[in-house]
């Protein structure tokens, strides 16, 4: 019977008459004469899945472990036998889902393997079921000895299925009609029961925990009834900053991903493959290739033929800093993206595809997309001024290496000794002025530990700092950035004077020597 309570479980009423067979060879407690099992489970003519329909309060549908379905559309008054005219007799109703998409349209799963019948049996009907149709033939992709113990269709996409066998997953496209293996790295295990939310899978099985396959839009986009996959970039879901934290061990979860899960699918994966993130202006601030340029800071790129999967952590370009820096306490890393439009490019060969990216703030967050911006023209504006210090660094070690071959080529042709002079004094400027911008006693990650920051360090922490949180920095991270810009003003100035005042002289005595001159542009 059905047995429905008023007042959350405090009282009860029955609402229905008898819905299973109640045949009493069914209802003994098993095990006698030795040893009786009371634990309930072993008992049959009981209803087994029963589920009210989300869109219409009242209407009730019940099947039972005994091969019958009952509906009722007046809340439990009057009760309707809709059992399929196929369906095996006293089989198991393990499973009622209802859809999304259409009033009276419904599946059920139903096994009668105890008895050694093995077929999978999955049945739908649109007309609350007057007519039911057999989705599993055993010869339309689920094997015709893979029970079926649960289905589901996805509420984004009318007709695709999903059905979670005795051994494993297979999903439909074109409403039962076919059905693929869905297995991916999901063990080969009984799929005991399944939820689609916010367009994810999550699967319950039989011994192997939890799984969750999570992002389905691709399915919801692909025409997969052909034979072969074109080259396309799918259309991404939004994606949203957040913070994640997640369990460790050797038996912790994956974790789930954490920024723009991109799709794309390829035709072949010959060609060179490039994906680019433009921002709202339009200006590409990340690029992963196949064939990744490293001076321009290009991430890798693996592909494969058909459906690619890429996630995106939300992170812009970082810090330049010169080769073989090490930092103390500071994240070079990339600046976050604020919230806004973005635009993704994909590029094969000479073809090109788009698709529009929303980011946008964890909902869940009390602070407001301004605060975000705020944050993110802090951090530019801290990673601008670290960039020139650090460039200042590149060039200034690229001059005095200049200075030295020259000194070095004077000395071999016996020229003037002054040229050699000059150019240690221009030299030892140089190293005094490179000490004050960077330590250049660190060779190693642990250094900075024993010798003090230099202002390129300092810019590097201050940015890690503003990036660390998602929120508006106070007022103390602008005023750290005004005192180390007028700091670095200063050097700036030191170095401008050393060029104008020691290296053009030294190029006068270097062209009257017939001597390579000293770019200093």
């Amino acid at each position: 019977y059905v047995h429905r309570s008023p007042d959350g479980g405090r009282t009860w009423e029955v609402i229905s008459p008898d819905l299973t067979t109640n045949k009493d060879d069914y209802q003994n407690i098993p095990g006698e004469p030795i040893q009786h099992d009371h634990t309930g489970v072993e008992l049959y003519t009981t209803i087994f899945a029963f589920e009210e329909s989300p869109r219409t309060p009242g209407e009730l549908w019940a099947g039972s472990d005994d091969g019958l379905l009952h509906l009722s559309r007046d809340n439990g008054k009057s009760w309707q036998n809709i059992t399929p005219a196929n369906v095996p007799t006293e089989g198991t109703i393990n499973m009622i889902e209802l859809s999304a998409h259409a009033p009276g349209r419904a599946l059920i799963a139903v096994y009668k393997y105890r008895e050694n019948d093995f077929r999978p049996y999955i049945f739908l009907t649109n007309d609350y079921g007057k007519n039911w149709k057999l989705l599993t033939s055993g010869k339309n992709g689920i094997p015709e000895d893979y029970f079926v113990r649960v289905v589901r269709e996805d509420p984004y996409k009318k007709g695709l299925l999903y059905a979670g066998t005795e051994f494993g997953m297979f999903f439909s496209p074109d409403e039962g009609s076919n059905w693929y293996p869905f297995q991916l790295n999901l063990p080969i295990t009984p799929i005991t029961d399944m939820l689609i939310k916010n367009k994810d899978l999550v699967v319950a099985t039989q011994g192997r925990s939890f799984w969750i396959m999570d992002d389905l839009s691709p399915l919801h986009q692909i025409d997969l009834k052909g034979d072969k996959l074109k080259t396309a970039l799918l259309k991404p879901e939004t994606a949203y900053r957040t913070q994640l934290s997640n369990f460790r061990g050797n038996n912790a979860p994956d974790p789930a991903p954490n920024g723009a899960v991109i799709y794309f699918t390829l035709e072949n994966s010959e060609a060179k493959v490039s994906l680019k993130i433009a921002d709202a202006k339009g200006q590409v601030r990340r690029v992963f290739s196949t064939k990744p340029d490293r001076s321009q800071n290009e991430g890798r790129l693996n592909v494969q033929k058909g459906l690619n999967r890429f996630v995106w952590d939300l992170k812009y370009e970082g810090l330049n800093p010169q080769p073989g820096s090490f930092f103390s306490l500071a994240n070079t890393g990339g600046i976050m993206a604020p919230t806004g439009q973005h635009t993704l490019i994909l590029e094969v060969g000479e073809a090109s595809y788009t698709q529009p990216l929303k980011v946008a703030k964890d909902p869940r967050w009390t602070l407001s997309d301004e605060d975000l911006m705020a944050q993110y023209e802090l951090g530019m504006a801290i990673k601008t001024r670290f960039n020139a210090c650090h460039d200042m660094i590149g060039r200034l070690r690229t001059l005095r290496n200049q200075v030295k071959d020259a000194a070095t080529r004077s000395k071999e042709l016996g020229l003037n000794s002054e040229i050699q002079t000059k150019a240690r004094s221009i030299a030892n400027r140089f190293d005094q002025l490179e000490a004050k911008l960077i330590q250049t006693k660190n060779e190693a990650g642990q250094d900075p530990i024993n010798y003090p920051s230099m202002i390129d360090d300092q810019f590097a922490y201050l940015y890690s700092v503003v990036n660390a949180q998602d929120d508006r920095p106070n007022q103390g991270a602008y005023d750290r950035l005004e005192d180390l810009s007028k700091a670095l003003a200063v050097l700036e100035a030191e170095f401008k004077q050393i060029l104008d005042t020691e290296l053009v002289p030294f190029n006068t005595y270097l062209s009257a020597s017939g001597l390579t001159l000293i770019d200093s542009k």
